[in-house]
């Protein structure tokens, strides 16, 4: 047999085979070659087909288009990646760098294309104008500055949503980040030309490493300094997208007054009230606490995000100002947020900043959703500045018999065109960092001063532990001395 022919000794003359008999060694050598010639024949044969057949499943699995016809002259290959080098780039110009890329299929998984972004050419703030430069923020949040930090803000690659840029800490920066007022402007201009305009809504510290401003959730704007502090943090500030008026014919509007009702979608908006705070120590100082207290009912079959409405306020002159998460803890009500499932009804209360000297006859707070098209606006009388209008007297001031309390007595007088709501939160009898509490009060609080109105009024406070003190109702102020 074939399989022992290793076996046999070429240099021997003879040899005994299986059957016991006796072969010349030449007759055996030519029987062997006429064995193992076809043999060898069809085992290369065999083996250069499964070697053919290796490469063509294999050529199969991972290249199938080459086998397949298509009409479309789309190469199959993806393009090289563009990415932005932000040592080089000035917002237009390209290079190389590990920056994160969008891709999409055509449809059929054969071809993805490179999505281009239109990144910010330039940003103004308040009247301050910066050209924008790509940059790129670690996972640490990480983040260093381009070119002449001093003059050029630095754009956070791919943030689209929410517009994120940063400032370097220079006191010329810090000067106007902290000089922001509610209404103040924010606007971006793409390379492509397109303008997009924010509103100042609120001023922040918050960790340098936190990741959260970020987020790309919410339509808006962040400014972030570069700079941290002793404690390890920046200082950030946070504006709301002026959206543009389409003009489109389904972009209803609808006007309500305090009390109203309107629908907006699935979404129905009651007015609940307004009132004006000018002694909240909440806001700015100059500036005053206006609150819209108001319900909302989802009346569709699916939950309601909360973060799809937008609440701004504005005055006669178009001046708009930006919901205040933290003035709005004026308010009888909590903050909106979250989801509202489809038919719960919420109660909360939107803050406003507004100046202290305002002169507007009516104030607008205006409710849209970003998600579908219509708006509602509450039209609410104000009558002038209501703090400026508000005439305060105080007629006397005296410690009790037992000597336990200060009794004050004096009025209070509305020149404004619209009745004045005064809380317990407007009136406070202080001494540096102590505040004394009220112990009795007549008339009750709150007190509502109609248009035009006196009303005298008796305060008994704590009696202050200390000779001086001061007495504030709104923005009013009057100093106490001799108090023991």
């Amino acid at each position: 047999m074939a399989e022992q022919d290793p076996q046999i000794d070429a240099n021997s003359t003879g040899s005994t085979t299986a059957s016991g008999t006796t072969n010349n060694s030449s007759t055996a050598d030519s029987d062997s070659g006429r064995r193992l010639d076809p043999l060898i024949i069809f085992v290369v044969v065999l083996a250069v087909l499964g070697l053919l057949m290796m490469c063509f499943f294999g050529v199969l699995l991972f290249q199938p288009d080459l086998f397949t016809s298509s009409d479309s002259d789309t190469d199959p290959t993806p393009p090289p990646a563009t990415t932005i080098d932000p040592e080089q780039t000035d917002g237009n110009e390209t290079g190389n760098n590990d920056a994160p890329n969008i891709f999409v299929s055509d449809g059929a998984g054969n071809a993805r294309l490179a999505l281009a972004l239109d990144p910010p050419r330039t940003i103004t703030v308040s009247d301050s104008q910066f050209p924008a430069l790509t940059q790129f923020v670690d996972q640490e949040g990480a983040w260093t500055t381009t070119g002449d930090s001093d003059t050029s803000a630095s754009w956070l690659y791919g943030s689209t949503i929410n517009y994120v840029f940063g400032l370097s800490s220079s006191s010329s920066n810090e000067n106007l980040l902290n000089s922001l007022v509610p209404g103040d402007p924010i606007i971006i201009e793409s390379t492509e030309g397109v303008v997009r305009e924010f509103i100042f809504a609120s001023r922040g510290l918050v960790a340098a490493d936190s990741t959260d401003l970020f987020a790309q959730n919410r339509p808006g704007i962040t400014l972030i300094s570069l700079g941290e502090n002793e404690e390890g943090q920046r200082l950030a500030v946070r504006g709301d997208y002026v959206l543009p008026n389409s003009g489109n014919q389904d972009d209803v509007r609808q006007a309500i007054e305090i009390g109203g009702v309107a629908d907006l979608a699935d979404l129905r908006l009651t007015a609940l009230s307004s009132t004006q705070q000018g002694n909240s120590t909440l806001v700015t100082p100059g500036f005053t606490a206006f609150i819209v207290d108001f319900q909302i009912e989802n009346l569709g079959t699916n939950p309601l995000d909360t973060g799809a409405l937008q609440f701004v306020l504005s005055d006669e002159t178009g001046t708009q100002y930006s919901f205040n998460a933290i003035v709005s803890q004026e308010g009888q009500f909590p903050l909106l947020g979250g989801l509202i499932e489809p038919g719960t009804i919420r109660q909360a209360s939107a803050g406003y900043q507004i100046p202290s000297n305002l002169g507007s006859e009516t104030l607008r707070w205006e409710v849209r959703r970003i998600d579908s098209p219509g708006r509602v606006d509450v039209v609410i009388p104000f009558g002038g500045s209501g703090v400026d209008n508000v005439t305060v007297v105080l007629e006397s001031a005296n410690i009790s018999t037992d000597g336990i309390n200060l009794i004050l007595g004096g009025a209070i007088t509305n020149a404004g065109s619209r009745s004045l709501v005064i809380s317990e939160s407007d009136i406070k009898l202080t001494n540096g960092g102590t505040v004394y509490l009220v112990t009795s009060t007549t008339p009750g609080f709150p007190w509502t001063i109609s248009s035009g109105e006196s009303m005298p009024f008796a305060l008994v406070f704590q009696r202050p532990d200390q000779p001086t003190a001061v007495f504030t109702v709104l923005s009013h102020s009057f100093d106490l001395n001799g108090l023991r």
